[in-house]
């Protein structure tokens, strides 16, 4: 048997398979940074997720142009959002 790099090993072992994925959801773990990079589009390059909690996402923003840009596009984000986990999220608070 040929001898494997941990690096070569990793990468595979942490990809989550769309059954594991489901499995999460339905325990009600979501992975808000993933969720928030495939729906938040070009976006994603200049804000990040903080926390969940109370129903509300804390994302954090490189700068106020962004903050303006997404806080016009907040009820579209929320429905990717909710539509995307299945979570009644109800708001999102964006910072700097």
């Amino acid at each position: 048997m040929k001898e494997k790099r941990i690096s070569d090993i990793l990468p595979e072992a942490w990809k989550v398979k769309p059954a594991q994925e489901t499995r999460l959801r339905n325990a009600g773990i979501v992975d808000w940074e993933k969720v928030w990079a495939q729906e938040c589009d070009e976006a994603r390059n200049y804000s990040y997720v903080l926390k969940y909690t109370d129903s509300t996402l804390v994302v954090a923003v490189k700068n106020s142009a962004w903050i303006l840009e997404l806080k016009k596009r907040e009820k579209e984000l929320l429905k990717k959002l909710q539509s995307a986990t299945g979570e009644k999220i109800k708001k999102i608070k964006f910072v700097r």
